[in-house]
């Protein structure tokens, strides 16, 4: 009996390696994805908030339901100060090659629509905390119609090039502790993915392995539901294979501070997809851009403009809703009516024009319960000052965000308006700063 043991070949020893690798970014994506639940299930309530939602439950004393927003009116108002469109990157140097080297920056930057992508970036770090976007390259081979006396250019090489933006809920950080994106040990961003793209996407740059990218249409390793987001169509999985390019699959992503990239299907086997693992990108650096418009010291996720005033927001919509219902009392007044009124009917005594109660008995067993108007008067004065202390907070006063001034202390006068014009600009000039340091250098 020969006891020799055999060499392991390289292959099956790199398939087994590549499994285990897969195993940990499934696990870490699952403790990540647990960890991080609160801060995005809080953002999603900031977000309802945003789009004047509020949830109440039966034990809500009003009778009104309304909501009196706060968080749109300041984040649009630093989205409108800060203005998106303005976002320019300057080389900086006197080079026989600078003036190219800007125009060529600058037609990038007009391709990849850079108004809307720094509104989503200041959006979402507004919203959120932190606004994310990922860097690369784009390319798309000419596109070619053949006609009778031959072929006809429709469209031309676009090799430039790219950013796009990232969702704050599909980002996840391990080490909570680093403030900077750039130092953290790892990231995983969860990417869904149309199949059509993923096979075009091998079909020029065979960077994925064919086998499962094959594995993925026999299996319908499809997904119709989206984390913190509107779940897609449940459409049928037998269809024809031309029809399975328009569903998603949900990939895992996860770049190593060792420079090394590697993706996973998410509800798939236990395996790497792309081929190559070493970071693509030329400066072997994380492909992210992050816009902290708050930025901590020790805590990776800092505030947004919500966390501030959001309970400001519940505070001012249930007074509201409580003047409101002061208001229908007052003039839909209580009865007290005893024995003798039990026929009278219940509409007779609602307030209207002209209107008669016929009632049998004494009148004394009928009286109106008066409502005491100082309630309204105190309420008045309660969202006065919530008013106040939500301008301050956010830094936006209501002379700006509505261009009518909420407050009767706000000096209406061109001088008390050029000092408040004055204190939001320092405040935003901060911002400003913090936006060009963090995005427009590092792109």
């Amino acid at each position: 009996m020969d006891n020799t043991k055999k060499p392991i070949s390289k292959g099956v020893d790199a398939s087994a390696s590549d499994k285990k690798i897969a195993e940990s970014i499934k696990s870490r994506f699952s403790t990540l994805s647990s960890n991080q639940a609160p801060i995005f299930d809080k953002v999603e309530q900031y977000k309802a908030m945003y789009h004047v939602s509020m949830e109440t439950d039966d034990s809500y004393p009003w009778d009104y339901q309304l909501t009196d927003s706060q968080i749109f009116p300041a984040i649009r108002a630093h989205l409108a100060r800060m203005n998106p469109s303005e976002a320019r990157i300057s080389l900086i140097g006197a080079g026989e090659n600078r003036e190219v080297n800007q125009q060529v920056v600058n037609w990038e930057m007009n391709e990849i629509l850079i108004t809307q992508l720094m509104y989503r970036l200041m959006y979402s770090g507004f919203m959120a905390g932190h606004g994310y976007a990922k860097t690369g390259w784009f390319f798309k081979p000419a596109l070619k119609v053949e006609a009778d006396k031959g072929s006809k250019l429709m469209r031309g090489i676009q090799n430039r090039a790219d950013a796009v933006f990232v969702r704050f809920n599909d980002l996840f950080i391990p080490n909570r502790n680093i403030p900077e994106i750039d130092a953290q040990p790892y990231i995983i961003e969860r990417v869904s993915m149309r199949y059509g793209d993923l096979l075009d996407d091998q079909k020029s740059t065979k960077r994925w392995k064919q086998d499962l990218i094959k594995k993925i249409g026999t299996k319908k390793q499809f997904v119709n539901t989206v984390s913190y987001g509107v779940d897609l169509i449940n459409e049928d999985a037998e269809k024809e294979d031309q029809l399975l390019r328009s569903q998603y699959v949900s990939l895992l992503c996860m770049y190593t501070a060792d420079a090394k990239e590697y993706w996973v299907v998410e509800k798939g086997d236990d395996d790497i997809l792309n081929i190559d693992t070493d970071n693509r990108y030329w400066h072997g650096h994380y492909p992210y851009l992050d816009f902290a418009p708050f930025p901590e010291d020790d805590e990776f996720f800092s505030m947004g403009i919500p966390h501030t005033i959001a309970d400001l927001e519940i505070a001012l919509s249930s007074t509201l809703n409580q003047l409101l219902t002061n208001g229908r009392k007052a003039g839909n007044s209580m009865w007290l009516v005893g024995e003798s009124g039990k026929q009278v009917p219940d509409w007779m005594f609602t307030d209207r024009p002209n209107g008669i109660v016929r009632v049998k008995g004494q009148l004394n067993d009928y009286q109106r319960l008066d409502f005491n108007t100082s309630a309204s008067r105190e309420t008045l004065q309660l969202r006065q000052e919530l008013k106040t202390t939500s301008e301050t907070v956010s830094g936006i006063s209501s002379l700006y965000s509505s261009g009518v001034a909420s407050s009767p202390n706000v000096n209406k006068t061109a001088t008390g308006a050029q000092i408040i014009d004055n204190n939001i600009d320092q405040n935003l000039q901060l911002l400003i700063s913090l936006f060009g340091a963090q995005i427009l250098k590092k792109m």
